[in-house]
């Protein structure tokens, strides 16, 4: 009977996964997440040996499949890649960009390489690879912490000379505006940073606390 192929995950961290790892001690089940994390990574990071892998060998690895099995695990490993994506806060330009670029490095004459169009693959199927609500949001946010701070400036340097050097008709109204635009632009950024850790952050923690205390708390640790 030929032996079983190595894959990502073990059979054992599979069924672990899948009983929620009950039944084990706090210290094997740390243990054992600690080991999935780590065999996580390493087999995401061996995708970059896969890109430029030849078409005839992927024909071959999954002919065991039928294309409903093969959709499903596209699907899945969409899901995976795109919650890595936002757990990072990394736009779809971002890596839009980084999968154009390692594709113009390689030199290849492989039929699917040739035919990909990568904005629509990584820019999940929106030709100008928008980025989601929340990285519009982000960035939006961060554009108007930076306008704020840039129109404060020129206040600050006109509240810091000598009033007898400037022409009071022209250095109040200067600092004056200069101050309530930065201050508007500030608070709207601000405003934005927080409307995002609230959407993004505590409320999506809250509900995990509300569906089980427990396994909150326990992920919270862990992060620590």
């Amino acid at each position: 009977m030929p032996e079983k192929p190595a894959a990502l995950l073990t059979k054992t961290q599979r069924e672990r996964i899948a009983s929620d790892f009950r039944g084990l001690s706090d210290a094997k089940r740390r243990r054992d997440q600690r080991q999935i994390r780590e065999r996580v990574a390493a087999g995401l990071d061996d995708f970059g040996y896969l890109v430029d892998y030849p078409d005839e060998q992927f024909e071959l690895a999954f002919d065991q499949y039928d294309d409903e099995t093969v959709e499903q695990m596209l699907g899945e490993l969409s899901l995976v890649t795109e919650r890595l994506r936002l757990l990072h806060d990394i736009e779809r330009e971002t890596v839009v960009g980084r999968a154009r670029g390692r594709v113009a490095d390689i030199e290849t004459n492989e039929r699917t390489l040739a035919a990909l169009d990568v904005d629509e693959a990584v820019g999940g199927g929106d030709a100008t690879a928008r980025p989601g609500d929340r990285d519009r949001l982000r960035r939006r946010s961060t554009q108007s912490l930076k306008l704020g701070i840039a129109v404060g400036i020129p206040g600050a340097l006109f509240a810091a000379i000598p009033p007898e050097t400037v022409p009071a008709p022209v250095d109040g109204p200067v600092v004056l505006l200069s101050f309530l635009f930065a201050g508007a632009t500030l608070g709207i950024g601000l405003a934005g940073v927080a409307l995002h850790g609230l959407k993004h952050d505590l409320l999506p923690a809250l509900g995990r606390f509300r569906e089980s205390p427990r396994n909150a708390l326990r992920a919270a640790w862990e992060r620590l």
